[in-house]
């Protein structure tokens, strides 16, 4: 998270761990935490890109929600 701040000036990335919702869906359920970035428009998918990278280097599965413009 640190890392993707340094990199992206003005981008704050944002966690909010969970103990699980079912309602939610199946994927979260469990316990798991949302993970996020907000910032100018133009830097929010590269950062948000350079978080996902770090969170899967580390052998961490991610799922995105519905209406995210970012795939996984």
């Amino acid at each position: 998270m640190e890392r993707v701040e340094a990199a992206f000036p003005g981008i704050r990335v944002f966690s909010l761990p969970s103990v699980g919702d079912a309602q939610r869906g199946e994927s979260f359920a469990r316990r798991h935490i949302d993970l996020g970035v907000k910032g100018a428009a133009e830097q929010v998918a590269p950062a948000y890109a350079m978080l996902l990278e770090g969170v899967r280097g580390m052998g961490f599965e991610t799922v995105e929600q519905a209406g995210s413009d970012t795939a996984s």
